[in-house]
């Protein structure tokens, strides 16, 4: 089921995106001020200011009361937000196979959880209402099913509840499949039934049949299809289904489809840290050691130097996975990033004790035995993180070397 789960859970990376104002639902709300307040506050949002994208919305929802819209908008906005602060939105979370079933003791603060819920219903409510003046609105449709899916994301990533999880991720592909089946080239919906398609695809053999009997049909070439439609329509829809192609590319090892996205996504929101580590990832990926420790260079600079919003990255886990990332990339930069987090007086216990292991391993890589020695000693007489002491035993009887 690994494969299964995989493609559930870039679901729920890419539903981060879906409240994006595309395609918008009937009568007056197709008004030019609604388009440019929606995309000012996902820009908000995609810069991880996510106080700003929250009034934004309000202003919006005030605005324009029955729209189904700017209520979706808010609930996706506590729900990465609550993403960010659980430090769930890093690229490698949603190429981890496992990541997001596990359950976990982290509780979402009850005001936010009860307010998710409650803009949720109150989009849908807005959709059906459209749909009773209207019925068969594709529009109040598209949302109606990005709420499902909104669900489908939050069960899977904050509640851990697969059933849940596939119950209403059915229903956002049913009803998007059911707009595009009507009109081909409503493109919002291709992400949805693109995504749908993929995780069909890589179903494994022995769930596979079950799926076929019950109706669903899945190709990664469709999905790809689907996906790259998304992206070319339009700029907003681009970053919807860019999102999920760095993740699937990724995951396919389409290493330069994977990072021309990556790249996209970063140069359109700059401000954005995450993304800028997804551009170093990849290129780490792709074993382009220079270009990756250029990347993380960069990434370490803007944060010590407080740029807006790489402030926000704790320097000392920063540094620490930096320098874990560097030192199969350049071992010298790697050896300055665990110095720097040993000094640093903010650095916490378990992360200035794994930065001497991790300073002492690169001491050895570059000959230097004697501080390795001293470094390791240093992990013996402090607590033991993630099984440092048994480790710096070994290595004080035996160097480090690559590949152990």
């Amino acid at each position: 089921m690994a494969a299964f789960r995989f493609a559930v859970r870039s679901a729920a990376f890419l539903l981060i995106f879906c409240g994006l104002p595309n395609a918008l639902p009937a009568q007056n709300l197709k008004a030019p001020e609604f388009i440019e307040a929606a995309t000012k506050g996902f820009d908000r949002v995609y810069s991880l200011d996510y106080e700003g994208a929250r009034v934004a919305f309000q202003n919006l929802r005030q605005q324009f009361p029955q729209h189904p819209g700017p209520p979706l908008y808010l609930a996706l906005t506590l729900w990465q937000q609550e993403l960010f602060r659980r430090q769930d939105l890093r690229l490698d979370r949603f190429v981890s196979p496992e990541t997001f079933i596990q359950a976990t003791p982290r509780q979402m603060p009850v005001e936010e959880r009860n307010a998710f819920f409650k803009y949720i219903g109150e989009s849908q409510a807005a959709s059906q209402a459209i749909l009773k003046q209207k019925p068969g609105s594709r529009d109040a449709r598209y949302f109606l099913g990005s709420s499902y899916g909104a669900q489908a994301a939050f069960a899977l990533t904050i509640d851990h509840d697969k059933r849940e999880t596939f119950r209403q991720g059915k229903r956002a592909y049913q009803t998007h499949l059911q707009i595009l089946e009507e009109q081909p080239d409503y493109s919002d919906s291709y992400v949805t039934v693109g995504l749908y398609e993929y995780i069909v695809a890589n179903l494994p053999w022995y769930v596979k049949w079950i799926a076929t009997i019950a109706g669903y049909r899945g190709t990664e070439e469709r999905s790809f299809k689907y996906l790259h439609l998304a992206a070319r329509n339009s700029d907003l829809t681009s970053v919807n289904a860019r999102s999920l192609l760095v993740v699937i590319c990724l995951r396919e090892k389409l290493y330069d489809e994977a990072l021309e996205n990556a790249q996209f996504l970063h140069r359109r929101y700059p401000r954005n840290f995450l993304l800028h580590l997804n551009v170093a990832q990849i290129l780490t990926e792709m074993n382009r050691p220079d270009r990756a420790a250029e990347e993380y260079t960069k990434i370490i600079s803007q944060a010590e130097s407080r740029t807006p919003n790489y402030q926000k990255m704790p320097l000392d886990a920063l540094r620490y996975n930096i320098g874990k990332a560097l030192m199969n990339l350049d071992l010298e930069l790697a050896q300055r990033l665990f110095t720097a987090a040993i000094q640093d007086s903010a650095t916490a216990d378990r992360e200035r004790v794994l930065s001497h292991l991790c300073l002492a391993e690169v001491l050895d890589l570059r000959g230097n035995r004697q501080e390795a020695i001293v470094n390791y000693q240093r992990v013996l007489a402090a607590a033991n993180f993630e099984d440092s002491h048994s480790t710096a035993q070994g290595y004080l009887k035996r160097p480090y070397r690559r590949g152990r």
